[in-house]
């Protein structure tokens, strides 16, 4: 029973993966797989929840079985996604935020998702962004703090944040470059300079910068990139990115 469990955690993991460009679908997958699970019978109940591989997928839109998870998931690598678009708050706390944040020594794929929402789009029950919300931690909150996290097993990166910011350069995230860092993926209009340490990440197999600007000065510039990426297997840019 154990190994079936086992196996149902890797194709939720997957799962995940898989949907991980679909932010309302993406958190769903496995919290709902799991409780169905649990449901069965008590038999299964009681072998689930000793098998680590299925808690593994952290499961931020459900506020209160965070911490249930994470503690099931044991030392498993965890997989993670959050979301700061305004009123679209997963997790709604930045406390809860911050704490999953201080994970990243576990964290083996993380996704952050953030949409700039102009308030004039905002429909009129909706009520101003108070200045300071309990609710999400601000662009620069979440910089400071991946800024001062290790991520040795990180694996998968997505960052999407579409957010108008006077500064709206990526800067360096974690004390050093992930050393397991596979795929990296940067979308939203930013920039990143060719100089920041994701970009050398030696085992990265698959690059995507969509809708990024002012990532190298020149042609040689993009070559000398290129050149340090010797695993570097598909690259994907698109509208904005580049020179």
């Amino acid at each position: 029973m154990s190994r079936i469990f086992a196996q149902i955690g890797m194709r939720i993991e997957s799962a995940f993966l898989n949907d991980v460009a679909k932010p309302g679908s993406v958190t769903d997958i496995p919290y709902v797989d799991i409780v169905n699970l649990l449901l069965v019978s008590r038999h299964w109940h009681d072998a689930a929840i000793h098998v680590p591989e299925l808690w593994t997928c952290v499961p931020t839109h459900a506020l209160e079985a965070i911490d249930l998870f994470i503690d099931r998931a044991g030392e498993r690598p965890l997989y993670l996604y959050i979301n700061n678009t305004y009123g679209e708050w997963v997790p709604p706390s930045a406390t809860k935020q911050r704490s999953l944040l201080h994970l990243f020594p576990r964290i083996k794929n993380f996704y952050w998702y953030q949409e700039h929402i102009a308030f004039s789009d905002a429909t009129e029950d909706d009520e101003a962004p108070a200045e300071d919300t309990l609710f999400t931690l601000t662009l620069a909150e979440m910089y400071t703090i991946l800024s001062t996290v290790e991520a040795p097993l990180l694996e998968e990166l997505y960052i999407d944040t579409k957010v108008i910011e006077v500064t709206a350069s990526l800067p360096v995230l974690f004390t050093r470059p992930p050393p397991r860092l596979r795929v990296l993926s940067v979308s939203g209009e930013q920039s990143i300079s060719s100089t920041n340490p994701l970009l050398g990440c030696p085992v990265l197999t698959h690059l995507r910068l969509d809708g990024v600007f002012d990532v190298w000065h020149d042609s040689r510039d993009m070559v000398a990139t290129l050149h340090g990426l010797p695993n570097l297997e598909e690259l994907v840019l698109s509208a904005g990115s580049g020179l």
